[in-house]
């Protein structure tokens, strides 16, 4: 089967651009890893550290228990949050989906409380409450961990 010029110019024109989306679509997912890295880096340091930083902010590790973690930061400005609320903003800046069920985490980025459950951690203690009722402040380090 012969082509002709015009369509063999078309079938690499097409070509050229599918590596160029492919090259768009790596880049930016190395981006977003690079991001996520380095977020996580910084946040370690924050919470190693005792300055006026930590003390601004308050934040959220979410732990999917397959050795996947995401880290969250968020300047309290001294109001006072309920868990849910920064769950809720964590979700949506995140880009993961979040299902609260009377409070409590029924699916976050579509893990499921079957087979294990969400628990909530302040502090690295373990929070017996919902996360309605717990209030979120500056300083604070809530660790939601599948298990």
């Amino acid at each position: 089967m012969k082509h002709s010029k015009a369509q063999n110019l078309n079938i690499k024109h097409w070509f050229l651009i599918g590596i160029a989306a492919l090259l768009a679509a790596f880049s930016v997912i190395w981006a977003e890893q690079r991001y996520e890295r380095e977020l996580e880096r910084d946040l370690k340091v924050i919470l190693q550290s005792k300055s006026a930083v930590r003390d601004k902010y308050a934040l959220l590790e979410v732990d999917f228990g397959n050795g996947k973690k995401r880290y969250f930061q968020g300047d309290v400005n001294g109001y006072q949050y309920t868990l849910s609320e920064v769950l809720d903003s964590a979700a949506n800046n995140g880009k993961f989906s979040l299902t609260l069920r009377n409070g409590d985490i029924a699916e976050l980025a579509g893990i499921y409380d079957s087979g294990g459950s969400w628990k909530i951690y302040l502090n690295d203690r373990e929070q017996n409450m919902s996360a309605d009722a717990l209030v979120v402040e500056a300083g604070d380090m809530y660790a939601l961990r599948y298990e």
